[in-house]
């Protein structure tokens, strides 16, 4: 294959990755208690705008894998007495991306997702879609 085709393409793939803007930033989620903040209950989804939509930048958090969580949680015993809870998660449940836990007198549901802004809108386009792009590209450059 010739070595100008090559270089062509690597240097291509390059620029895609490297060069073009990237996410280089941590996860942004919504971040607030509806104990503490009414609105947080009924956060409208891409509200980018809002006062809760912030990174989730917790130096301690640091080397963990970082995503949002939203929590529901039912108080029986409290006249049903419901919070909201949005934040950022570190401890993922490796089972389904949905759950609900039962005690006596509460429930609690939680939902972690791993795109910004998440716990209330999804994000269908990230890094890795565009990795794979980039590298199918290339390789159909490479072909030609």
């Amino acid at each position: 294959m010739n070595a100008i085709v090559i270089n062509s393409a690597l240097l291509f793939t390059f620029v895609c990755l490297f060069i073009l803007p990237q996410d280089a930033e941590g996860i942004w989620c919504f971040q607030c208690n509806s104990a503490y903040h009414q609105d947080c209950e009924n956060i409208k989804p891409n509200d980018t705008k809002s006062v809760h939509y912030k990174e989730c930048d917790d130096p301690e958090l640091f080397g963990k894998e970082i995503f949002c969580r939203k929590l529901i949680q039912r108080v029986f015993d409290r006249e049903g007495l419901v919070r909201v809870v949005r934040r950022c998660g570190w401890v993922i449940h490796t089972g389904k991306d949905c759950y609900t836990v039962r005690s006596v007198g509460h429930e609690e549901t939680s939902c972690q997702c791993f795109t910004d802004g998440c716990n209330s809108a999804t994000s269908i386009f990230n890094h890795y879609t565009s990795i794979i792009l980039t590298l199918c590209f290339s390789l159909f450059y490479l072909n030609m």
